[in-house]
């Protein structure tokens, strides 16, 4: 497909956005690790919001036109999660692991750790497709459109990668694996890195 539309979301689609993920991110690996098993989508809808209203404040939310596919990106040298949204983001997140908060906690602490502190790079925070609307290149323009845009600046980018199904997706976008993050009670993580590729090099 080569007719999807794109947009920056903006404060009224933050809804809309936020159903996307939750629902492309319900059967992840470790979503399904560290989020309570019963009403998931919904746990993850209140998770994933305060963040998702963070990146659409930031104008850093990309989506196409129909919502089918989300993309939180973290621009260089401000990737971090600042500490007033980890605040706000602590009751939706006893919502979702419960018991399990320790475990959610302790990776989300580990991958921020391991996240290499240079060159600066954007960092994908969350990229998803509606599980009904995968295989439709939704993801793939998604993705592609933020690469594309780094070339032109010249930056590279960085990901984890919680599924390993995705990660061919990944890698044909020229994603490679550098790491592997292990956390106890948590699926290994694939940390990828992507350099810019050079305009000259395309032509």
């Amino acid at each position: 497909m080569t007719n999807i539309s794109l947009k920056i979301a903006s404060p009224d689609e933050l809804s809309r956005v936020t159903d996307t993920l939750a629902g492309a991110f319900e059967h992840d690996p470790v979503m399904m690790a560290v989020v309570l098993p019963d009403r998931r989508r919904a746990r993850l809808r209140r998770l994933l919001r305060p963040f998702l209203a963070h990146g659409i404040a930031a104008g850093q939310v990309t989506t196409t036109s129909g919502y089918q596919a989300v993309a939180l990106w973290g621009p260089p040298l401000r990737w971090k999660t600042p500490p007033g949204l980890l605040v706000r983001s602590l009751v939706p997140m006893i919502r979702a692991a419960g018991s399990r908060l320790p475990r959610m906690l302790n990776g989300m602490l580990r991958m921020e750790h391991e996240h290499p502190a240079g060159p600066p790079h954007w960092y994908l925070h969350a990229i998803g497709t509606l599980p009904e609307e995968q295989g439709k290149g939704y993801g793939s323009i998604l993705l592609g459109h933020g690469v594309a845009q780094f070339d032109v600046a010249g930056l590279p980018a960085y990901l984890e990668s919680s599924n390993p199904r995705n990660l061919p997706f990944y890698q044909r976008h020229g994603f490679r694996i550098v790491r592997e993050l292990s956390y106890r009670g948590i699926p290994t993580v694939r940390a990828m890195w992507r350099e810019a590729f050079p305009l000259t090099e395309k032509n």
